[in-house]
Protein backbone atom coordinates (compact mmCIF):
# COMPACT_ATOMS: atom_id res chain seq x y z
CA UNK A 1 0.00 0.00 0.00
CA UNK A 2 2.71 2.56 1.07
CA UNK A 3 4.67 1.93 -2.13
CA UNK A 4 1.86 2.27 -4.78
CA UNK A 5 1.19 5.36 -2.84
CA UNK A 6 4.82 6.80 -3.23
CA UNK A 7 4.48 5.61 -7.09
CA UNK A 8 1.22 7.43 -7.55
CA UNK A 9 2.99 10.92 -6.23
CA UNK A 10 6.03 10.56 -7.49
CA UNK A 11 5.61 9.52 -11.24
CA UNK A 12 5.12 6.60 -13.17
CA UNK A 13 5.87 3.47 -10.99
CA UNK A 14 6.33 0.20 -12.97
CA UNK A 15 5.34 -2.74 -11.05
CA UNK A 16 7.12 -5.83 -10.96
CA UNK A 17 6.92 -9.22 -8.21
CA UNK A 18 10.44 -10.34 -7.08
CA UNK A 19 10.57 -14.39 -6.41
CA UNK A 20 8.22 -14.25 -2.79
CA UNK A 21 5.88 -12.36 -4.73
CA UNK A 22 6.75 -9.12 -2.99
CA UNK A 23 5.33 -5.69 -4.94
CA UNK A 24 8.44 -3.58 -6.04
CA UNK A 25 8.74 -0.59 -7.41
CA UNK A 26 11.00 1.27 -9.93
CA UNK A 27 10.28 5.01 -10.27
CA UNK A 28 11.05 5.99 -13.77
CA UNK A 29 10.87 9.54 -15.45
CA UNK A 30 12.05 12.72 -13.69
CA UNK A 31 12.01 11.06 -9.98
CA UNK A 32 15.04 9.05 -11.45
CA UNK A 33 18.50 9.04 -10.05
CA UNK A 34 21.41 8.00 -12.40
CA UNK A 35 21.58 4.71 -12.75
CA UNK A 36 24.46 3.73 -10.84
CA UNK A 37 22.63 5.18 -7.33
CA UNK A 38 20.06 2.47 -7.35
CA UNK A 39 20.30 -0.92 -6.97
CA UNK A 40 18.51 -4.21 -5.26
CA UNK A 41 19.34 -5.70 -2.02
CA UNK A 42 17.60 -8.63 -0.54
CA UNK A 43 14.64 -8.03 -3.13
CA UNK A 44 14.24 -4.62 -2.06
CA UNK A 45 15.04 -1.14 -4.17
CA UNK A 46 17.17 0.88 -2.41
CA UNK A 47 18.43 4.79 -3.62
CA UNK A 48 22.36 5.13 -2.28
CA UNK A 49 22.33 7.85 -0.25
CA UNK A 50 23.58 11.40 -0.72
CA UNK A 51 26.56 12.49 0.70
CA UNK A 52 26.02 14.54 4.13
CA UNK A 53 28.53 17.51 2.85
CA UNK A 54 26.92 20.19 5.47
CA UNK A 55 24.60 19.48 8.23
CA UNK A 56 23.69 22.97 8.83
CA UNK A 57 22.40 23.74 4.65
CA UNK A 58 20.52 20.39 5.37
CA UNK A 59 18.46 21.71 8.39
CA UNK A 60 18.15 24.68 6.53
CA UNK A 61 17.02 23.04 2.82
CA UNK A 62 15.58 19.86 4.52
CA UNK A 63 14.12 20.32 8.00
CA UNK A 64 14.60 18.03 10.54
CA UNK A 65 11.70 15.83 10.14
CA UNK A 66 12.63 12.40 8.50
CA UNK A 67 9.60 10.80 6.13
CA UNK A 68 9.74 6.70 6.87
CA UNK A 69 7.70 3.76 5.88
CA UNK A 70 5.77 1.58 7.95
CA UNK A 71 8.59 -0.63 9.61
CA UNK A 72 11.72 1.86 8.50
CA UNK A 73 13.28 2.44 5.50
CA UNK A 74 15.60 5.13 4.84
CA UNK A 75 15.15 5.19 1.28
CA UNK A 76 11.73 6.43 1.43
CA UNK A 77 13.30 9.40 2.82
CA UNK A 78 15.40 9.93 0.11
CA UNK A 79 12.65 9.51 -2.34
CA UNK A 80 10.71 11.82 -0.81
CA UNK A 81 13.62 14.32 -0.58
CA UNK A 82 14.74 13.72 -4.92
CA UNK A 83 11.43 14.67 -5.42
CA UNK A 84 11.02 17.37 -3.22
CA UNK A 85 14.34 18.56 -5.01
CA UNK A 86 13.47 18.36 -8.56
CA UNK A 87 9.68 20.46 -7.64
CA UNK A 88 12.17 23.17 -5.57
CA UNK A 89 14.57 23.14 -8.90
CA UNK A 90 11.46 23.44 -11.27
CA UNK A 91 10.19 25.97 -9.15
CA UNK A 92 13.66 28.46 -9.18
CA UNK A 93 13.81 27.78 -12.87
CA UNK A 94 10.50 30.22 -13.09
CA UNK A 95 11.75 32.48 -10.81
CA UNK A 96 15.11 33.33 -12.68
CA UNK A 97 12.50 34.28 -15.47
CA UNK A 98 11.43 36.94 -13.21
CA UNK A 99 13.00 40.95 -12.76
CA UNK A 100 12.34 43.86 -10.82
CA UNK A 101 10.20 43.98 -8.06
CA UNK A 102 8.43 40.63 -8.43
CA UNK A 103 11.72 39.03 -8.41
CA UNK A 104 13.04 40.70 -5.67
CA UNK A 105 9.30 39.98 -3.34
CA UNK A 106 10.59 36.43 -4.07
CA UNK A 107 13.82 37.03 -2.65
CA UNK A 108 13.61 39.08 0.03
CA UNK A 109 10.95 35.79 1.43
CA UNK A 110 13.48 33.29 0.86
CA UNK A 111 15.86 35.28 2.84
CA UNK A 112 14.21 35.94 5.82
CA UNK A 113 13.56 32.41 6.27
CA UNK A 114 16.82 31.83 5.82
CA UNK A 115 18.00 34.20 8.38
CA UNK A 116 15.08 32.93 11.28
CA UNK A 117 16.86 29.43 10.66
CA UNK A 118 21.01 30.68 10.15
CA UNK A 119 20.97 32.59 13.70
CA UNK A 120 19.31 29.66 15.55
CA UNK A 121 22.12 27.22 14.21
CA UNK A 122 24.99 28.86 15.61
CA UNK A 123 22.78 30.60 18.18
CA UNK A 124 23.51 33.98 17.69
CA UNK A 125 21.64 35.97 20.26
CA UNK A 126 19.34 39.05 19.17
CA UNK A 127 20.90 41.17 22.20
CA UNK A 128 24.58 41.31 20.64
CA UNK A 129 25.65 44.23 19.73
CA UNK A 130 26.61 45.29 16.14
CA UNK A 131 30.54 44.90 17.21
CA UNK A 132 30.09 41.55 18.98
CA UNK A 133 28.03 40.38 15.69
CA UNK A 134 30.85 40.84 13.36
CA UNK A 135 33.51 39.62 15.09
CA UNK A 136 31.29 36.07 15.58
CA UNK A 137 30.39 36.10 12.15
CA UNK A 138 34.42 35.57 11.20
CA UNK A 139 33.83 31.93 12.45
CA UNK A 140 29.95 31.37 12.40
CA UNK A 141 28.76 31.81 9.23
CA UNK A 142 28.10 29.71 6.42
CA UNK A 143 32.02 30.48 5.36
CA UNK A 144 34.31 32.70 6.90
CA UNK A 145 33.66 36.51 7.02
CA UNK A 146 36.00 39.44 6.06
CA UNK A 147 35.02 42.77 7.95
CA UNK A 148 36.81 45.83 6.02
CA UNK A 149 35.98 49.36 7.45
CA UNK A 150 35.59 51.77 4.70
CA UNK A 151 34.77 54.49 7.27
CA UNK A 152 32.05 54.75 10.65
CA UNK A 153 29.39 54.22 8.40
CA UNK A 154 30.48 51.88 5.73
CA UNK A 155 32.17 48.44 5.41
CA UNK A 156 33.05 45.56 3.01
CA UNK A 157 31.62 42.67 4.15
CA UNK A 158 33.52 39.79 2.15
CA UNK A 159 32.33 35.94 1.98
CA UNK A 160 35.82 33.67 1.32
CA UNK A 161 34.22 31.17 -0.64
CA UNK A 162 36.97 29.73 -2.25
CA UNK A 163 34.85 30.11 -5.76
CA UNK A 164 31.99 28.29 -4.06
CA UNK A 165 28.39 29.23 -3.59
CA UNK A 166 27.05 28.47 -0.13
CA UNK A 167 24.01 28.43 -0.36
CA UNK A 168 22.50 24.90 0.28
CA UNK A 169 20.23 25.12 -2.41
CA UNK A 170 23.08 25.31 -4.71
CA UNK A 171 25.46 23.15 -2.57
CA UNK A 172 23.11 20.65 -2.62
CA UNK A 173 22.72 20.38 -6.85
CA UNK A 174 18.97 21.11 -5.90
CA UNK A 175 18.78 24.71 -8.10
CA UNK A 176 21.23 26.07 -10.59
CA UNK A 177 23.47 28.66 -9.61
CA UNK A 178 22.32 32.43 -11.27
CA UNK A 179 23.40 35.82 -10.60
CA UNK A 180 19.74 36.71 -9.57
CA UNK A 181 19.86 34.57 -6.66
CA UNK A 182 22.80 36.73 -5.05
CA UNK A 183 19.86 39.15 -4.47
CA UNK A 184 18.83 36.66 -1.57
CA UNK A 185 22.53 37.32 -0.55
CA UNK A 186 21.84 40.80 -0.47
CA UNK A 187 18.66 41.19 1.67
CA UNK A 188 20.53 38.12 4.32
CA UNK A 189 23.10 40.09 4.86
CA UNK A 190 20.90 43.24 5.43
CA UNK A 191 18.53 41.37 7.71
CA UNK A 192 21.26 40.45 9.91
CA UNK A 193 23.05 43.60 10.05
CA UNK A 194 19.75 45.87 11.08
CA UNK A 195 19.05 42.93 13.90
CA UNK A 196 22.17 44.03 15.35
CA UNK A 197 23.44 47.53 14.26
CA UNK A 198 19.57 48.38 15.08
CA UNK A 199 19.46 50.99 11.99
CA UNK A 200 18.84 50.54 8.50
CA UNK A 201 21.37 49.56 6.39
CA UNK A 202 21.74 49.39 2.44
CA UNK A 203 23.78 46.61 1.15
CA UNK A 204 25.03 46.43 -2.68
CA UNK A 205 26.66 43.53 -4.06
CA UNK A 206 29.93 44.17 -5.38
CA UNK A 207 30.90 40.48 -6.96
CA UNK A 208 30.03 37.25 -6.53
CA UNK A 209 30.99 33.33 -7.15
CA UNK A 210 27.60 33.75 -9.17
CA UNK A 211 29.10 36.70 -11.13
CA UNK A 212 32.78 35.03 -11.73
CA UNK A 213 34.81 36.23 -8.59
CA UNK A 214 36.55 33.92 -6.21
CA UNK A 215 34.73 35.03 -3.19
CA UNK A 216 31.01 37.48 -2.55
CA UNK A 217 31.52 40.99 -1.56
CA UNK A 218 29.18 43.31 -0.36
CA UNK A 219 28.97 46.82 0.45
CA UNK A 220 27.12 47.83 3.47
CA UNK A 221 25.99 51.48 4.37
CA UNK A 222 24.38 52.19 8.06
CA UNK A 223 21.86 54.88 7.78
CA UNK A 224 21.34 57.28 10.68
CA UNK A 225 19.15 55.84 13.44
CA UNK A 226 15.40 56.07 13.38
Amino acid sequence: MWQRLLATVLGDGVPRSDERGQAQFDIVGPARRREEDLGATGGHTRVAHDARRDDDARAIAYGRHAVSAPGGGDWVEQLMRSFRDQLVGGLYEGVYALDGAPLRRVMDAQAEACVHAFVALPDIPSDYDFEAFLERMKTSGPSRVRIDRVSDDELLWTELHDGECVCPHVRQNVVRLDPKLCLCGETWVRLLVERHARRRAEVELVESVATGACNCIYRIRLREPS
